[in-house]
């Protein structure tokens, strides 16, 4: 993880963005701040389906919806996963013109080898 609080993830079919989200202290909290947090990949994010996950043995959030690409402008498609590990909270968004099956399987395969050191 860099300095930040960012990591990018490049895979073959997929990318994946996570941040730590500073001050965060439950999933509830960070999710009000998807927005903020990940507007320099994903503008004006609105979800449309949202669903409770298990991450590192406690509760996350998976919410899936739309709007812009932030490099581009285009329609888009995000995916995006709320979660705690230990006392630390994490957004990770994968994200496209198209949301593909892989690139929702690589964000969860992703999310899911989460733990605490």
């Amino acid at each position: 993880m860099a300095k930040d609080g960012t990591l990018h993830i490049d895979a073959t079919q997929f990318d994946v963005e996570l941040w730590l989200v500073d001050g965060a202290h439950t999933v509830d909290e960070a999710i009000g701040r998807i927005g903020q947090v990940i507007k320099d990949q994903f503008k004006d994010f609105k979800a449309t389906r949202t669903t409770d996950l298990t991450v590192a043995g406690s509760p996350a959030r998976q919410l899936i919806g739309s709007d812009h690409e932030a490099d581009d402008g285009d329609n888009g498609q995000a995916d995006v996963i709320v979660f705690e590990v230990g006392d630390r909270i994490f957004i990770a968004c994968a994200h496209g013109e198209d949301l593909t099956p892989m690139a929702q399987q690589g964000i969860l395969t992703v999310v899911q080898s989460a733990h605490t050191p």
